[in-house]
């Protein structure tokens, strides 16, 4: 498709979006005017939202009021869909065949939408979040997801995106450090060099078996061994009890203590959890990831005491034993955030905006014709058209890696990143508060419904995710 001018002005808006196994991140920032990227605010109660799609009569919902809803009717809901990106069997749920390329792009839209309407502007340059263990395979397929609905946007590795949150918050033009990322269903590990303001990742892994939900899983079973009443709850009591586990993981990060009530038939309980066992539960666990990251910089070639420090990134990094035992093995000072959560996106939305950056598909035998050439910026041009007939975008695609940026090597520890994906079992005005990063933060978005991107029927059997069978315990 060759290199593409974007006529960018200098008050060019840049959003990024990161879509996990269960939560949805999004920021918005103007780099030319050196602006700090305001969070966007998609959750009911917290900047990010669930990344669930609920696909109801009346058409999909996204973001928490979609996992509400999941609560009464869990066969109409997809849950960590990013993990089937490049998979030719779509998701069954609702009787519809819905491809998991499809539930990303809907989600990816609605998070648009919201950071839309909160700066009271049309993007310039959507960024796509990546983990960086993704290879070709899955790039393309949703490269061409995102041009069959006409969405024109970039790419950026995780560790690519904080990098460039580094150069802009310390002022690193030069730089190593490693990146661990303890999200909802992997940890993802990254050794990652600057120089003179260009991002080499230099290795890469990924954990799949220790992630936020593996944490809930472990305390749950915990729970079930101090109070066995809990196996007589009922499917809903238990759904309830999981939920109540999730949250304690979340207090014990700012607190030693806290309470899980508890309903069963034989009455209510309050169940006490220190900190000191949700540290014993998953001891092991960060041992074995800390140590992984140890032997990811003897395969980058660098030493540990070469680092100039570890990024702890992902909601799961705020557990002070995680930033404890890092620090403690490596012999490494940690860079925390206040919000290691939105860390990959606020990076993202502060890099520079890509001009002349070559499209994924250029190195295929039989490229797509390119779109035509637009004057202005196709971003402010048609993306108030989509605004006009509420979000579904008409943006000519081009997908792109960031200018400044390569990845180096690409070390994925499963087939994830080279080829389709394995199938699990069965399955408005802006806002000027502050964060709890110190980075702006934009209002919420007032609508959790928009259109699903095209879903395309196909028959085929049942899949369910690995997130779906967890809900199911």
């Amino acid at each position: 498709m060759g290199n593409t001018e974007w006529g960018v002005s200098d008050r060019a808006l840049h959003v990024a979006v990161d879509i996990g196994g269960d939560r949805v991140t999004a920021a918005a920032g103007r780099p030319d005017l050196a602006e700090r990227p305001a969070i966007v605010r998609l959750g009911h109660s917290a900047d990010a939202a669930s990344s669930a799609v609920f696909v109801s009569d009346d058409g999909p919902v996204y973001g928490d009021a979609a996992a509400r809803r999941a609560a009464g009717a869990p066969d109409r809901v997809l849950r960590d869909y990013a993990a089937r990106i490049g998979d030719e069997v779509p998701l069954t749920v609702a009787r519809q065949a819905i491809r998991a390329e499809e539930a990303y792009v809907g989600v990816l839209q609605w998070a648009v939408g919201a950071a839309v309407d909160a700066a009271g502007d049309v993007p310039e340059a959507i960024t796509v979040v990546l983990p960086a263990a993704w290879g070709d395979h899955r790039r393309r397929s949703l490269a061409d997801a995102l041009r069959a609905h006409g969405i024109r946007a970039h790419f950026m590795t995780t560790p690519e995106a904080v990098a460039h949150h580094r150069m802009r918050t310390l002022d690193r033009d030069h730089d190593l450090f490693a990146l661990y990322d303890l999200g909802a269903t992997s940890c993802d590990l990254a050794i990652v060099m600057v120089e003179g303001g260009t991002v080499r990742v230099l290795a890469t892994r990924s954990l799949a078996q220790f992630g936020g939900a593996d944490i809930d899983d472990a305390v749950f079973a915990h729970l079930r061994e101090i109070a066995p009443a809990v196996a007589d709850a009922g499917w809903v009591g238990l759904a309830a009890a999981r939920r109540e586990c999730a949250a304690a993981k979340e207090a014990l990060s700012f607190d030693t203590e806290t309470v899980l009530p508890i309903a069963v038939p034989a009455g209510e309980h309050l169940v006490r959890l220190v900190r000191d066992e949700l540290e014993a539960l998953i001891e092991e666990d960060v041992r074995e990831s800390v140590a992984a990251l140890e032997d990811l910089c003897a395969r980058a070639g660098v030493s540990p005491s070469d680092l100039r420090g570890v990024a702890l990134a992902g909601g799961g990094s705020r557990m002070p034993r995680v930033a404890q035992l890092v620090s403690e093995m490596l012999g490494v000072g940690v860079d925390e955030d206040a919000d290691p959560q939105s860390l990959a996106v606020r990076g993202a939305a502060g890099s520079p905006l890509p001009v002349g950056v070559p499209d994924l598909h250029e190195t295929e035998p039989q490229p797509l014709e390119p779109a035509a050439p637009k004057p202005r910026s196709a971003f402010a041009r048609v993306l108030s058209a989509m605004m006009r007939a509420f979000l579904p975008p008409t943006l000519p695609a081009e997908t792109q890696t960031p200018a400044g940026t390569r990845v180096a090597a690409e070390t994925p520890v499963d087939a994830r990143g080279e080829a389709p994906p394995p199938r699990p079992d069965a399955s408005r005005s802006p806002g000027a508060a502050t964060g709890p990063s110190g980075d702006a933060q934009t209002s919420p978005p007032p609508h959790s419904s928009v259109p699903l991107a095209a879903a395309r029927p196909i028959p085929v059997a049942a899949a369910r995710s690995r997130r779906d069978s967890r809900a199911a315990v």
